[in-house]
């Protein structure tokens, strides 16, 4: 019986479900297909009352629509997308993995070729149009329609506008690793090293470039990456790394508490948010960045007196050695 609980101990209590893996895909695809259906359907309502009350343009309730569909209708769309990439990735891989090629391709074959290779690109394509925007991110109006992939996000240099493009990158690599595991193709401990990989990758880029308007969002984003990282490490003690139960048992108990910390600390900072007010907020952020031009403005010219600087001791040596040159 020891032999038994050393050995599979984590395999047990599986043996009792019967959900089929087929199963957990359809009911995902399915989920995530009723809220795009339910999201063009508020579009479309949205335009409609926007018609409507056209009649009356100076009223409350057609400038309120008018700013919904304007700000949140390509926001939502987005948001929608950075939500469901990762199963989308997931459930397409699964797909096409399990396609043998023994018969003809069958039509969800050819969808998931198509979607997968439309994934691919998502990231190159988020990067070059927020480069080719980059001149309008600090305009307003110019940014409204796709703000919800700047949150927060200080637009004055375009090394800090990559965080996007790595958020799709990320979720690929991760959708990637998570098919080869499910099809048994590739060891656990390759996907770990991978997604513990991208998050001190993040880590780094985060303590680098200090991407978000004030410090606070940017040290609190960092905390809750190194929490990540740290909860990755524990899962992976917890499965693959060792066989000692005690170790798994204890590494059961500090991922649990990283996930409440992680749950607890976003709740925090919501409230923050909620306590704070909409204006306070902007005004800080505001605050943020003049604070942030002024330091590099000092920098700057610091740079340019130490070039002065340096130039003029240059001029006055070539001038000793051009006088004793004379004599």
């Amino acid at each position: 019986m020891d032999t038994l609980v050393h050995e599979d101990y984590f395999n047990l209590s599986f043996r009792s479900y019967s959900i089929r893996q087929e199963d957990l895909l359809y009911m995902s695809a399915m989920t995530w297909i009723g809220i795009f259906v339910l999201i063009v359907a508020t579009d479309i309502l949205v335009c409609l009352a926007v018609k409507s009350t056209k009649c009356c343009q100076e009223g409350c309730l057609h400038k309120l629509l008018l700013r919904l569909k304007s700000q949140y209708r390509f926001n939502i769309y987005i948001r929608y997308l950075m939500t469901v990439y990762l199963d989308l990735v997931f459930i397409t891989g699964i797909l096409i993995a399990d396609d043998d090629g023994s018969t003809a391709l069958h039509w969800t074959s050819l969808l998931a070729y198509l979607i997968l290779s439309v994934s691919v690109f998502i990231p190159f394509m988020v990067m070059i149009y927020l480069c080719a925007r980059f001149d309008s991110l600090k305009d307003k109006a110019g940014k409204e329609q796709f703000n919800t992939l700047l949150l927060k996000l200080d637009k004055e240099d375009r090394w800090r506008i990559f965080l996007p493009s790595f958020f799709f990158f990320r979720r690929f690599a991760t959708g990637c690793v998570l098919v080869l595991g499910a099809r048994e193709e590739a060891p656990a401990y390759l996907q770990f090293v991978i997604i513990i990989s991208m998050s001190a990758l993040k880590v780094f880029y985060l303590a680098k470039t200090e991407p978000y308007v004030q410090r606070l969002y940017t040290s609190f984003v960092t905390m809750m990456e190194l929490c990540y990282f740290c909860l990755a490490m524990a899962i992976f003690t917890f499965t693959d790394s060792t066989d000692d139960v005690q170790l798994k048992e204890l590494m059961t108990t500090v991922c649990l508490t990283l996930l409440c910390i992680f749950f607890l600390a976003n709740i925090v900072m919501a409230v923050f948010f909620m306590c704070t007010g909409k204006e306070t907020l902007r005004v800080r952020d505001q605050e943020a960045r003049q604070k942030r031009r002024n330091g590099l403005e000092k920098r700057k010219n610091e740079k340019v007196k130490h070039k002065a600087k340096r130039k003029r001791k240059k001029q006055q040596e070539l001038t000793k050695i051009e006088e004793k040159r004379k004599e």
